[in-house]
């Protein structure tokens, strides 16, 4: 072990001394007793002080030895932990109050979590353990605050399997039966936090895990809901290690009643459950007992379960066999689908992809699919946003005649629809949506669309359409996108907002890539470029952002060519922002241009520029200057 470090009164102190039991100071060389270290760091005002400490429990039981951890250290965390005044009255209400401790819980969570499988060395063996350790948890796991009790629970399952036949016989069993028979209901929910260790440690004592199983029967049926609940979150785990002949005996009828219970928090969990126990039952047994549950579930009254149900619609799918998923499983969705409360309906179709790529498509096109028109025209924005946004992906594993059956109808109806979004959506997906239905199908229902769209009030979904103009030339082909989509790029390039124009000309350098760069040069240069003569100074500012953009994809002659005199007309503007938008531009222009041209051509007019009024031209000048 390395070198030991504890805070006393501020003086650090490290390295175990060659007396067993003694820390050695660093700064004097004074053997100090572990305990009164441990002691006053506790004990002091300072919290980040004792919880330090707390949590070197361990180093300090190694230091005493296991003598002393057992006549000395473990009385002292009892009182610790448990004053005096609390054990004129040892009831278990007295040791649920947190308050009434002199420790925090931070402190007591610490401790408690030192307190687990490696301490039982240290304490001196599974005896030791049993009757001193196991009380001080026991105590620990009656107190109030959750995170107390949830640190001695783990620390007890820890030790389970390290203690002896015996000391399970003579300490664990009773300990767990006191926690169960509790009045104070924090005691009972630690109780089901240890069935499941206590269980694993009985290997084929059969008649004491029956009596396990019953004692754990009884709290899910506890007065209390907090204890209920947790029951049946339990029995999710618990689960795993009963035999399906005793599971389905002693817990399902328990399972079944469940939905019936006054409580919503409760019947939550039959989904989980069932989930759980799909993976454990035989299939047999799921169409005959977790079918009926999950139904009950779809048509509960509180819609939150529903809602609920849906969100875990994938999981519920994942471990059923494919044809019970896609004959009883899947029309529970399409309910849920079509549920009267709106959440529910977004639930259910945020979950649409995964839950439609879990079974077979033929299942798909005939629960889910004809539900899609109705989806398309719900009042929730959402909904048809979620929709639209896994139409495509729908189409992919639906195959090209059942999306030209269901699929095409309801893309065109979104496209159509008053939210942007729901557009926006459409838009960015139908590269894939081409891919499926084919370019023939594309050009004669969805493309009409398409070109209204281009001219929507709403920007951002013009912006949308621009965007996806190089996707949708490469699918379409050089031909058929001059045909249909080659004025929307140069109505891009005039638009009355600059991010569409933006966009257009970076759509442009993307197509030098895709289509080619003698198709770009033939197509775009011109269009582009006649708008330096335009009236509107914004439009005249286009060429110089294309140029900007699209340079790097010429020859140095093609550059000289075709943007040299846009960039003088320019720079000669006689507005200001178009100016010095020529001098920006001239930075992206410069390294693709011979160095004879920059000379003759460019220089010139920047040094004239120098003297212009506007300081920004006159900066932007000297910046391009430096290039020069």
């Amino acid at each position: 072990r390395g070198p030991l470090q504890f805070n006393l009164s501020g003086t650090w102190l490290s390295e175990l001394s060659p007396t067993r039991g003694k820390l050695m100071s660093e700064e004097t060389g004074v053997d100090v007793d572990p305990l009164k270290v441990l002691q006053n760091d506790l004990m002091g005002d300072d919290m980040p002080t004792a919880l330090a400490a707390a949590k070197r429990l361990s180093v300090i039981a190694l230091a005493m030895g296991p003598e002393r951890t057992k006549t000395d250290l473990i009385p002292f965390l009892n009182q610790y932990c448990f004053p005096a005044n609390l054990k004129v009255n040892q009831t278990q209400d007295s040791y649920a109050n947190v308050n009434a401790l002199d420790a925090k819980e931070e402190v007591l969570t610490a401790l408690a979590g030192e307190l687990n499988a490696d301490f039982l060395d240290l304490a001196g063996g599974s005896s030791v353990v049993s009757h001193r350790v196991l009380p001080l948890l026991e105590k620990l796991s009656q107190v109030e605050e959750t995170v107390v009790r949830e640190a001695a629970v783990s620390s007890l399952c820890s030790l389970f399997p390290r203690l002896s036949k015996d000391d399970m016989t003579t300490s664990v069993y009773p300990l767990i039966d006191r926690l169960a028979e509790g009045d104070w209901f924090s005691s009972r929910l630690s109780a089901l936090g240890l069935y499941k260790a206590a269980y694993l440690c009985l290997n084929h004592d059969t008649q004491k895990q029956q009596e396990i199983r019953a004692v754990f029967q009884k709290h899910c049926t506890d007065e209390m809901p907090m204890v209920r609940k947790k029951a049946f979150e339990t029995i999710a785990t618990f689960a795993e290690c009963i035999p399906q002949n005793e599971l389905l005996s002693d817990f399902m009828p328990l399972i079944s009643k469940l939905s019936d219970d006054s409580q919503d928090a409760i019947r939550l969990l039959l989904v989980d459950i069932s989930i759980s126990l799909m993976g454990v039952l035989q299939v047999e047994r799921i169409r005959e007992i977790i079918l009926p549950i999950l139904a009950n579930c779809c048509r509960d009254s509180s819609w939150r379960i529903r809602q609920h149900f849906a969100f875990q619609f994938p999981r519920v799918m994942e471990p059923t066999e494919a044809k019970i998923a896609g004959e009883s499983l899947l029309p529970l969705y399409a309910k849920l689908l079509s549920d009267k409360e709106p959440e529910v309906r977004k639930a259910a179709v945020s979950v649409l992809l995964e839950t439609c790529r879990a079974v077979d498509p033929h299942f798909v096109e005939l629960s889910i699919l004809p539900m899609f028109q109705t989806l398309a025209a719900d009042s929730l924005d959402e909904i048809r946003i979620s929709l639209a946004t896994g139409l495509s992906t729908v189409c992919n594993f639906s195959g090209k005649s059942v999306s030209e059956k269901f699929l095409l109808p309801v893309m065109k109806k979104l496209l159509e629809d008053q939210s942007a979004k729901v557009k926006e959506k459409l838009i960015a997906t139908l590269d894939e949506t081409i891919q499926v239905v084919g370019v023939e199908n594309f050009i004669e229902s969805i493309l009409p669309k398409v070109l209204e769209m281009s001219k929507d009030d709403k920007w951002r979904v013009r912006l949308s359409v621009v965007e996806k103009l190089s996707d949708l030339a490469v699918l379409l082909g050089p031909e058929e996108f001059e045909r249909h989509l080659l004025e929307l790029l140069f109505a891009g390039f005039s638009d009355t907002v600059y991010q569409i124009r933006a966009a257009a000309c970076l759509q442009s350098k993307i197509l030098f890539d895709r289509l080619s760069v003698e198709w770009a040069v033939d197509h775009l240069l011109e269009k582009a470029l006649e708008l330096s003569n335009s009236p509107n100074y914004l439009h005249r500012m286009v060429p110089l952002i294309f140029i900007k953009t699209v340079a790097c994809k010429l020859s140095k002659s093609q550059n000289e060519e075709h943007f040299i005199p846009a960039i003088l007309l320019a720079l000669e503007d006689k507005i200001t922002n178009v100016r010095f938008a020529a001098a920006k531009a001239l930075v992206g222009l410069i390294p693709y241009l011979e160095s004879s041209v920059v000379e003759t051509k460019l220089i010139p007019v920047l040094k004239s520029l120098q003297s212009d009024t506007d300081d920004d031209v006159r900066f932007f000048t000297a910046e391009t200057l430096k290039l020069c």
